[in-house]
């Protein structure tokens, strides 16, 4: 997990690797930052661990985009997947 700001300091994202085969919960507190309750979860994610990228085929590996309306507090991270939550500065 690693956290930054954007380079203008108009919104900070918190990144989470999750390399396990179990989906895991992650305890976030975001402290002394003035954030809006909105944000925009991304995600990508494979069904399995030999998952593939073959070009001119569908794609192993899945990119989701998602609006939250809330900071989670307890967010759930997907097997093998790479998390980018992203929250705006107030």
């Amino acid at each position: 997990m690693a956290a930054a700001w954007t380079a203008d300091r108009k919104a900070l994202t918190v990144a989470v690797i999750n390399p396990t085969e179990s989906t895991q919960t992650l305890g976030l507190e975001i402290r002394d930052a003035a954030l809006a309750d909105n944000g925009t979860l991304r995600r990508m994610a494979r069904p399995s661990l030999t998952a593939n990228v073959v070009v001119d085929t569908e794609p192993g590996v899945n990119i989701e985009e998602q609006s939250l309306d809330a900071i989670p507090a307890n967010p759930m991270v997907a097997p093998f997947s790479v998390s980018l939550y992203e929250f705006p500065v107030n």
